[in-house]
């Protein structure tokens, strides 16, 4: 039989799950650089209603002096002091605006010239047209990320297939390997009885004595082990006096509302990342904060570079249970602190909600809310 050395088996499965890894930061960045841009779209969308909006009362306004002028053309056609201008005025805004017999009339019957409508009119139609604009920019970029998010997502598929082949490969590789061993222990000991049996039957009974005594050893030093079913370390119940336990992680808590949020997050220990998740089941990291935040009534945007301009800011030696902590430049990851140099967040894609230690993250930024 040949067999492929452990040492070679780990090092491919190592480097397979390095692969994932790294490509689960690379789908985090995307994701983030998405929520942020899903976020510029809806501000931007707003901003379009608003505008549009105005446009409407405007031109309502137009039309309604349209209406006036209108009438006032008639009545002045009955009395007759006809103006072939302000009679050619209905449906002919732009020639009008120019008329000095009319800027007089309106100006008589009105506090706002239809010259000075017409401006403000023009000026919303052209933010409206700027903002149409720019929604249509940042729909192509929110296109472009789907599509990086696409190609992202198919190759950490094939990674992770390439660990799981090589995790499986490596589980063969070592359950060959012990049954080999055990396949020579007994030959070993079967040749070892033989030599016995010629040597003598009072040789035999020693070898066979010791035979069993060493397989009662065996026996004896197989450990016991835990109860079966026994519970992994996870969420304690909050304790007095401001502390409680979050993964095991000993959590000095300042206030009510942080703990009502820190009472949250620590529930969802172990759920997937998912791109674009805010729960209940999976989230992304700036879903994983707003949800838990939401538990306190903060509303936070489903962005982590968006989340950073929100509270205020805090430096990494300030920082307590419950504040948002940003990593990377750009910033594309944020978690909740829990103290000691360490925080929850769902960290990347391929991974699930757990704590992280800071001392392998880089340190952007820190906010309390």
């Amino acid at each position: 039989m040949t067999l492929v050395a452990p040492a070679a088996q780990a090092s491919d499965v190592e480097d397979a799950r390095a692969e994932v890894q790294e490509l689960g930061r690379e789908v985090e960045v995307a994701a983030e650089a998405y929520n942020e841009a899903r976020v510029q779209t809806e501000a931007q969308k707003q901003h379009v209603a608003a505008a549009q909006a105005r446009v409407a009362s405007q031109a309502t306004a137009v039309e309604a002096m349209q209406d006036e002028l209108g009438a006032l053309a008639v009545e002045t056609y009955k009395r007759g002091g006809v103006d072939p201008q302000l009679v050619a005025l209905v449906g002919s805004v732009g020639s009008y605006a120019t008329s000095t017999s009319t800027l007089t009339v309106m100006a008589e019957r009105r506090s706002v010239s239809l010259s000075d409508l017409k401006e403000a009119t023009d000026d919303l139609e052209a933010l409206q047209a700027a903002a149409a604009v720019e929604l249509e920019q940042v729909a192509a970029m929110e296109a472009d990320l789907a599509g990086q998010k696409t190609a992202i997502e198919a190759r950490l598929a094939g990674a992770e297939d390439v660990r799981a082949a090589a995790e499986a490969e490596a589980a063969r590789a070592e359950a060959a390997r012990v049954a080999a061993a055990e396949e020579a222990t007994r030959s070993r000991q079967a040749a070892e009885a033989a030599q016995a049996l010629a040597a003598g039957p009072a040789v035999a009974g020693t070898a066979v004595a010791a035979g069993s005594t060493a397989a009662a050893g065996t026996r004896a030093a197989a450990p016991a082990g835990a109860p079966a079913g026994a519970p992994a370390a996870g969420q304690a119940p909050a304790a007095s006096a401001g502390t409680m336990s979050c993964g095991g992680v000993s959590v000095d808590v300042p206030t009510d509302r942080v703990a009502t949020v820190l009472a949250f997050a620590c529930s969802q220990l172990g759920k997937p990342y998912v791109w674009g998740a805010s729960g209940p089941n999976a989230y992304d990291c700036s879903g994983f904060t707003m949800a838990s935040w939401a538990k306190a009534g903060v509303s936070l945007p489903h962005s982590s570079r968006s989340q950073a301009g929100v509270g205020t800011r805090v430096s990494e030696g300030d920082l307590r249970a419950g504040d948002l902590v940003f990593s990377f430049s750009p910033i594309s990851h944020v978690g909740i602190y829990l103290g000691g140099g360490k925080m929850i967040a769902a960290p990347s894609a391929g991974d699930v909600v757990k704590i992280q230690s800071l001392q392998y993250l880089p340190y952007t930024a820190g906010t309390r809310l």
